[in-house]
């Protein structure tokens, strides 16, 4: 059966968030490009983290 082309994998996408990934994972420090996060779950993590006390600029600002 013929696969509906909407169900086709974007490698080109998913090929720069992994090599994004690598290359910051060799970084040290390690560092992740923000640009990753700006997804609706990176939004919610990203709400979570300000409200951690180890992350103390929001509160400061």
């Amino acid at each position: 059966m013929a696969k509906h082309p909407s169900t086709i994998p974007a490698p080109a996408k998913t090929d720069a968030l992994a090599n994004s990934v690598l290359d910051g994972m060799r970084k040290h420090p390690r560092q992740l490009s923000p640009v990753w996060f700006y997804d609706e779950l990176g939004s919610f993590l990203f709400d979570n983290i300000c409200e951690l006390p180890e992350y103390y600029l929001t509160r400061t600002e």
